[in-house]
């Protein structure tokens, strides 16, 4: 058994795991992938549930959203309640009690394998909490980060609200982190060529540097966190339209006009919805699972 969890899928897919540690359910998964795991998420979620209370109040029915959206999209909602913004924040806080506990008591290498594909910038979850309360506290080299750096050609620091290049520039020179770490990258910052250096636990420099079959498409300058789980040629969210067109498309979309024209928010046009190196991210997951089968 492997398990794949993105986003909300990673916290119960730990939370799955830790049980088969316990012995209350089977069985014990071979290893793990996560995308884009809500591992940390924003401090203020802590009162969604007290937004939530309130919500039951006359004139306070309005708390029980956190965001109101149209509804356009044909598999999900753009709305959010606050009780699901509770209920991701009990499952995060659970899961990093139960890590804590599980890692202070237990031999590390009997977690299994975990596999973990993050952007470097995340505008929903917590790129630190994925170092700081997953991977350095499992404390195995049996983990592995796969990192997702910006476009470095097309994206200017002086443009960035934060730049997440000295947080990859540190973990890159890191010799105490105790999981492989791989980043994807810029070649150089001058090209649009991307490679994947990859360094060993408890290492400083990377041993391993391969090119991608793909450079960075025109007008991308990062992933985000919705993108990772989806290929280009996605139907509603990829690159460009089916050649059928009997569906609606959501995907990258070059929209010039009036604003207010549009039911679409403008941040949801901006934010990128598929993954140009999809292929390199199956192509790593289902080598992970051949490896650690025998887990």
């Amino acid at each position: 058994l492997h398990i794949i969890g993105y986003s909300t899928g990673a916290p119960l897919a730990l939370d799955y795991t830790f049980d088969a540690l316990k012995g209350k359910i089977s069985p014990l998964p071979s290893s793990l992938i996560l995308i884009s795991p809500a591992i940390g998420i924003h401090p203020a979620a802590g009162l969604a549930g007290f937004k939530d209370q309130l919500s039951a109040f006359p004139g306070l029915d309005h708390l029980a959203w956190l965001s109101v959206q149209p509804e356009f999209d044909p598999y999900k909602y753009n709305s959010f309640a606050t009780n699901a913004g509770n209920q991701v924040h009990l499952i995060t806080r659970d899961v990093a009690r139960r890590l804590t506990d599980w890692s202070r008591k237990n031999d590390p290498n009997k977690f299994p394998p975990v596999l973990t594909f993050q952007s470097a910038v995340d505008a929903t979850v917590s790129v630190n909490a994925v170092l700081d309360q997953l991977l350095i506290p499992l404390n195995s080299e049996n983990h592995e980060l796969v990192l997702f750096d910006i476009n470095r050609f097309a994206a200017k620091s002086a443009l960035l609200v934060s730049d997440p290049g000295p947080l990859t520039t540190r973990l890159m020179a890191e010799k105490d982190l105790p999981f492989r770490l791989t980043l994807v990258t810029n070649k150089d910052p001058e090209s649009l060529a991307v490679v994947a250096k990859s360094k060993p636990p408890f290492s400083s420099s990377h041993d391993a540097m391969s090119f991608l079959n793909h450079r960075w498409p025109e007008g991308v300058i990062s992933l985000s966190h919705v993108a990772l789980p989806f290929p280009p040629d996605d139907p509603l969210y990829g690159s460009k339209p089916p050649s059928e067109g009997s569906i609606a498309f959501l995907g990258q979309m070059a929209i010039k006009g009036e604003r207010d024209l549009l039911r679409i928010p403008y941040d949801w046009l901006l934010r990128l919805r598929h993954n140009p190196f999809y292929d390199f991210l199956e192509q790593r997951a289902i080598e992970w699972v051949e490896t650690t089968d025998d887990h």
